[in-house]
């Protein structure tokens, strides 16, 4: 639980609504409480392949919008040539591209999404998202619908900020307008005075003093 209570802090820092994790190391689905934020995991076996899900307090206070993103580490390197994938693939990564990176290639055409941290012009230390003394690579990866690219506005890894020995934090900023909630519907009737002639006024008030 100490990691997710650091990694809360450092969301909180970076001013970070929410945030997608792996090797949770729980097992079950329950939801537990990390410094400001909410924590939702899910975990099969001990100590490894868990997932979650970091949501802090303001953003649990507005209704959910209907925007779908995906966050995870996916394990595939989808190369720093789009080469036919142009429609998902911004131009904009690092490495040379495998057989993992293809699926999910395959995988953002097919469900019409867009890899966003290969939709920006950064520097190698802004796309690396998994280095250690012998490799580094890009294996984590922010999607979104490919009709709402254009509330993402940038997404970039901060290499400072390295709470596992080896994965960085790569971050994506969304404009997401939120709906109102609607007001009560057990609220007062509003009376429209415009519309009470003398006329009126006077049946009104003989019906009253019959009361």
């Amino acid at each position: 639980m100490g990691k997710s209570i650091e990694l809360a802090k450092i969301l909180q820092k970076r001013r970070v609504n929410i945030a997608c994790v792996q090797e949770t190391r729980w097992v079950g689905s329950r939801a537990k409480n990390a410094d400001e934020y909410k924590l939702w995991y899910s975990g099969v076996q001990k100590g490894k392949n868990g997932m979650g899900i970091l949501v802090d307090r303001e953003l649990r206070r507005v209704p959910p919008a209907k925007k779908l993103l995906i966050g995870g580490d996916f394990n595939g390197h989808i190369g720093s040539i789009a080469g036919g994938y142009g429609e998902v693939q911004g131009g904009f990564s690092f490495g040379e591209r495998n057989g993992g990176g293809t699926s999910l290639l395959h995988f953002a055409k097919a469900f019409g999404l867009v890899i966003a941290n290969s939709s920006f012009s950064k520097r190698e230390e802004h796309l690396v998202t998994f280095k250690n003394t012998v490799a580094k690579t890009q294996i984590d990866y922010l999607l979104l619908r490919r009709c709402d690219r254009g509330l993402c506005k940038d997404c970039k890894v901060i290499p400072g900020e390295i709470l596992a020995a080896q994965h960085r934090l790569l971050v994506m900023d969304v404009g997401i307008m939120s709906k109102r909630r609607k007001r009560s519907a057990r609220r007062r009737p509003r009376i429209r005075w415009g519309a009470l002639t003398k006329d009126k006024s006077q049946e009104l008030e003989g019906r009253l003093s019959a009361m």
